[in-house]
């Protein structure tokens, strides 16, 4: 009957899944890593020397075989620890018999040196169904490298009634890899019981790679869109500290995209910090958009802050491929202190699709994007889809660097359908080659530009604004761009970066190591020569990019005070 169920849900997680669309250390292999026996109310053992006919109760009798560990219900407070540098064959399966609580998770993990390695064959390497309350640490999940098959390295997936969300699961120090769906899946469904979900979910020290859809994903049910979302499935996740790359996409999957570092749907308060993502995304096939290595979807208080996103991909697709992304539906969100270079799909994108529930209050600032867009895109995009009623409603750009190269078709790109009050404000834009500095399909009169330096190095100023090119800032001032209570802001000068020309890849976290090359020039027109945005209702971070103070009343332009 176990199996059954298993075999339900991974069926309706895949349908599912099409329907919606500082960098972690590798951890040290040899070190001690088995949480001490003493902290679980019961301990088993799983050994490459072991016996299925023993108790499993300690080290000197330890079980043999996953198949065994599948036999057994595990109780509040039970560990499972394979024997670090082994390898086990087989897929872990828990189901609501095994449920652990904040206070008393089931642990599963590794003991002795090193980690152990769980090598699935189509089919996920540890599933969940309708239990939480679990931790799980320092294992390697492997998939088979079947991508025709839609398995997960770890996937935790609810269908209960009454809106349950269960609570608890921590994951941190695992590497996953090979799965044909996501490394990690963490999802829920059932219509009659739309906020059915999980709470509290904390991963960390990731290593996600090499996985067809995703590295890591969370989906749940998304009813009809409405003016008003008040519930989302789940709650309060964390993802930090952790690499998602090579997640390349599956190019027989063409019913929508592929391919994705991270993303997250259907979660009231999510933050992502410390994360790194690249290389995903080169073997996307989907119709229209593609994949991102950072993003969330129908979020509600997102917080993105201190991520690099680099080197990411659209595939075949037409569109996207970029470093971070708020969709359809997302509210309450933040995107800071981020850095996207190499990209190319857009740096940072807000995107509304057709069916998503209002997208709205938005803030990005104090963002580096570097040579992103590289395929015919841009350094930022806003994008609504015509067949939305909400559009995007009250989203902020504020003191952000943006560098485009060849390639990119402009810095910025506004279009499609509803786009309302959204500021552009005290942002550096640069090109290195000739393109549009701005371009807009519609007329998007509350689309605002205030005090932001223009730049393209060939010194020419082209804006393309609802079908006119202007040609100068002066130009452009006529149709109240540039313009704040009748006196001009903005300029077109160079803003004299350090030496824009670099992007590097910063493997550590620190990003203080991109000073010498984002920074103004102790010359630079810039500085202090941004707007006070409290005049605009609008209140900035107090720290840059590089955690320097801001004089809020003399902020200088740009992402670097």
């Amino acid at each position: 009957m176990r199996n059954r169920i298993r075999v339900m849900a991974i069926v309706l997680a895949f349908v599912i899944a099409i329907a919606v669309p500082v960098l972690a250390q590798t951890p040290n292999q040899t070190t001690l890593i088995s949480a001490p026996a003493k902290a679980c109310v019961t301990a088993y053992y799983v050994s490459s020397t072991g016996n299925d006919n023993a108790s499993g109760l300690s080290i000197q009798n330890a079980w043999r075989s996953i198949a065994k560990v599948n036999k057994v219900t595990f109780n509040k407070g039970s560990c499972l620890f394979f024997e670090g540098g082994m390898v086990f064959p087989g897929s872990i399966y828990f189901d609501r018999a095994d449920r652990g609580s904040p206070a008393q998770p089931i642990r599963v993990g590794s003991y002795g040196k090193g980690r152990a390695t769980i090598v699935a064959s189509k089919s996920d390497g540890i599933y969940a169904y309708n239990t939480a309350g679990f931790e799980i640490r320092d294992l390697t999940i492997r998939g088979d490298a079947n991508y025709t098959l839609r398995t997960n390295g770890i996937s935790f997936y609810t269908d209960l009634a009454s809106n349950t969300k269960l609570p608890y699961i921590k994951i941190e120090r695992v590497e996953v890899s090979q799965f044909g769906a996501n490394g990690i899946a963490i999802g829920s469904w059932n219509e009659a019981s739309p906020y059915a979900g999980f709470a509290n979910v904390t991963l960390t020290e990731i290593e996600a790679h090499d996985n067809g859809d995703a590295g890591i994903m969370s989906y749940g049910y998304a009813p009809a869109k409405a003016a008003v979302r008040t519930a989302w499935p789940h709650s309060n996740f964390v993802l930090s500290r952790s690499r998602v790359y090579d997640n390349k996409g599956i190019p027989t999957k063409t019913t929508t995209f592929s391919g994705n570092g991270a993303v997250f749907g259907q979660v009231e308060g999510l933050v992502m910090e410390h994360n790194e993502s690249f290389g995903n995304g080169s073997l996307s096939n989907g119709p229209s958009g593609g994949p991102v290595g950072l993003w969330a979807y129908d979020c509600k208080d997102v917080l993105m802050q201190f991520n690099e996103s680099h080197h990411n991909s659209r595939g075949k697709a037409v569109a996207d491929g970029g470093g971070f992304n708020l969709d359809g539906g997302s509210v309450n969100s933040i995107v800071q202190f981020n850095y996207s270079h190499h990209n190319e799909g857009p740096g940072f994108l807000i995107a509304q699709y057709a069916n998503a529930a209002p997208l709205k209050n938005l803030t990005f600032r104090y963002n580096i994007s570097a040579y992103d867009g590289s395929r015919s895109s841009a350094g930022i995009s806003v994008w609504s889809d015509s067949r939305n009623p909400f559009g995007v409603q009250n989203a902020y750009f504020l003191h952000n660097t943006v560098i485009t190269d060849q390639g990119a078709a402009q810095v910025v790109k506004v279009q499609g359908g509803s786009i309302s009050n959204v500021f552009f404000a005290n942002n550096i834009f640069l090109a290195r080659s000739p393109m549009l500095l701005v371009s807009a399909d519609q007329p998007f009169s509350s689309v605002n530009f205030y005090g932001n330096y223009y730049w393209n190095t060939d010194g020419t100023f082209r804006v393309h604004w609802n079908g006119t090119t202007y040609r100068s800032l002066r130009a452009w001032r006529a149709i109240s761009k540039e313009l704040h209570s009748g006196a001009a802001t903005g300029a077109n000068t160079d803003p004299l970066l350090l030496n824009p020309s670099q992007a590097l890849t910063v493997r550590n976290r620190d990003f203080s190591l991109l000073s010498p090359y984002y920074s103004l020039a102790p010359n630079s027109l810039a500085r202090s020569a941004g707007l006070n945005l409290s005049a605009f209702n609008l209140a900035p971070s107090g720290r840059d990019f590089f955690r320097r103070s801001v004089n809020r009343l003399l902020p200088s332009v740009g992402a670097a005070q």
